[in-house]
């Protein structure tokens, strides 16, 4: 695990509007407040700006190009920050004008010399097989060395079929159908495959807040608002238990006295 950031309050102070704008919290219910924020940027200088301020580190720079030149991604910047130990998140959308992107998504795989294995290929076959896919990469950071991972964005109603051709267990593969059929929200979730080819989350969008499976007052010290949540995380493991990780609007979890006010 990495050292644990600097303070939220610490970050938020040296950033600028730019960079809250669009900003989401996380937390885990029971985790006492915000674990990670994800900031979402429309420009290179903007993305290059919020890295420098809070110091991540240019190595981060150095990876968004690589991992850029890997595969066909759109113009977008997506960074999520944790303040619980864990490392930093990279994320990339794929173009949605690829009318093959499994040889991109290899390519990015292999830029982070992760071997691309026949999980691997499975998984990305699977998820392509449903067509209406939207695909996502990531790299996630342990250390000094990010591993990849692949996101699909899928109907709801393929889930469970899609969970059982990619070979969980019987007991997860109910526990994520089970949650399917009893969430309300958007009929799409997104698929994370990591780099094993494993399963390794299913996010449910615009769940409502008052349909999560646990007091809402066990996140965020109890400032969930009543609007849909932009995501629900489930991590179901093996025999079925399921750990949540909410976002939220990091404006409505803080309170927007406590975003910058101004750009500096």
């Amino acid at each position: 695990m990495d050292e644990p950031r600097y303070s939220i309050a610490h970050d938020l102070a040296l950033l600028r509007r730019a960079h809250l704008e669009k900003a989401e919290a996380s937390a885990q219910p029971g985790s006492g407040g915000v674990c990670a924020v994800s900031f979402f940027l429309s420009t290179t200088e903007e993305h290059r700006d919020l890295i420098r301020r809070i110091g991540l580190g240019d190595h981060l720079l150095e990876w968004d190009v690589r991992a850029r030149s890997s595969c066909w991604v759109g113009p977008r910047w997506w960074i999520k920050v944790r303040y619980d130990g864990g490392g930093p998140s990279q994320y990339f959308s794929v173009s949605p004008g690829l009318t093959d992107p499994a040889p991109f998504i290899e390519r990015f795989v292999g830029v982070t010399g992760t071997p691309w294995t026949s999980e691997l290929r499975r998984a990305v076959g699977e998820l392509g097989r449903l067509r209406q896919t939207t695909w996502g990469l990531a790299l996630k950071w342990t250390g000094d060395q990010p591993k990849p991972r692949i996101i699909g964005r899928v109907s709801r109603a393929r889930l469970p079929s899609l969970l059982a051709d990619l070979g969980l267990e019987i007991g997860v593969t109910e526990a994520y159908a089970r949650w399917n059929r009893s969430l309300g929200g958007s009929a799409w979730c997104y698929v994370s495959v990591d780099a094993s080819g494993a399963v390794a989350s299913v996010d449910f969008e615009a769940v409502p807040s008052s349909e999560v499976p646990f007091a809402a007052a066990d996140v965020f010290d109890g400032t969930l608002g009543a609007g849909p949540l932009p995501y629900l995380k489930c991590r179901v493991a093996s025999g079925g238990q399921c750990a949540w990780t909410v976002y939220a609007p990091l404006a409505e979890v803080l309170g927007t006295a406590d975003l910058v006010a101004s750009d500096r």
